[in-house]
């Protein structure tokens, strides 16, 4: 089936960045999902997976977010999303992608996927923006985590001392210093996203997946970790939206299925009626770039073609 692929932008929410995207279409699509990526990685890197959701039917729509490599224009942006509430921008400006998803494919039902930090914001956008979306889809995800809310008191004081765009190495350490201790002999610091080499070797050779974060990115990121597993944002999301969540067992953002497992049961246990989860044995962070990902790409269409393929 023949795709269209094309570059849309658009100004943030922050009044400053000029954010890029890219979206694929066929001829007669089903249904659009829309894309929010992961930390430290931008749209190309899911030019596959989309081009797969393109040729079979699907409509697939992403840009890169604030702070990212293609809509920051200075290197001091990166991992910087604003002085205050910077993880409401990012939100805010996946809503303008939903928005122009659905204006430009009328009648269509949208769904939203996010990847690791991108799924924190999938989770607390149909509560933030409800009727908004059709369908959910969370990659990467992870559960409540006790040291989290420590993790933001340590990060805000050290903004205080430091400013929210230093650097701070014991803060990446903090955050993902640990992620290798089931690998073993990891070629690379990066040997945790994936079982694949050649991803990992891309990756890291990558600028748009090499910087650090700023404290002021931690923050945000912090923040929007602490409320996707709030009591609040499970409550105000519909009961009946659709959703798929799908994760690696050697994930450690999902506590190596036991956090991906808490978030499932949590939907559960708040009545959602159209749940699904599928842990992947051997898995990785990112199971879109897995070395079995063909599995997990038809897993994804079959899951959207049970939800959305007779839905005009």
């Amino acid at each position: 089936m023949p795709v269209k692929k094309s570059e849309f932008a658009f100004l943030s929410s922050n009044g400053k960045n000029t954010v890029r995207g890219v979206k694929y279409m066929p001829e007669d699509p089903k249904a659009v999902v829309v894309i929010s990526h992961g930390m430290v990685e931008h749209l190309g890197r899911y030019d596959d997976f989309n081009t797969y959701l393109a040729e079979n039917s699907y409509a697939a729509y992403i840009h890169t977010h604030i702070g990212h490599l293609g809509s920051t224009k200075f290197k001091e942006d990166l991992g910087y999303f604003a002085p205050k509430d910077g993880y409401k921008y990012v939100a805010r400006d996946i809503k303008r992608t939903v928005e122009r998803a659905k204006k430009e494919n009328p009648g269509l039902k949208v769904i939203l996927l996010g990847h690791s930090m991108g799924s924190f914001y999938a989770r607390v956008y149909p509560s933030v923006y409800p009727g908004s979306i059709d369908g959910l889809i969370i990659s990467g995800t992870g559960g409540p985590n006790d040291a989290a809310a420590a993790g933001l008191n340590l990060v805000k004081a050290m903004i205080r001392v430091r400013g929210d765009r230093y650097r701070s190495e014991r803060v990446k350490n903090m955050m993902f210093g640990a992620y290798l201790k089931r690998i073993k002999d990891p070629r690379t610091p990066q040997d945790w996203i994936s079982r694949d080499t050649e991803i990992v070797d891309r990756y890291v050779n990558d600028p748009g997946c090499t910087f650090s974060f700023t404290l002021g990115g931690y923050r945000d990121l912090l923040e929007i970790m602490i409320l996707s597993n709030s009591k609040e944002t499970y409550e105000k999301t519909a009961r009946d939206l659709p959703i798929l969540i799908f994760s690696g067992s050697e994930d450690p953002v999902g506590d190596y299925g036991m956090g991906v497992m808490e978030v499932f049961s949590t939907y559960k246990k708040h009545g959602f009626r159209n749940v699904n989860m599928k842990i992947y044995p051997g898995g990785r962070h990112e199971m879109l770039n897995e070395i079995n990902r063909s599995e997990v790409y038809r897993d994804v269409l079959a899951w959207l073609n049970g939800n959305f393929s007779e839905v005009k």
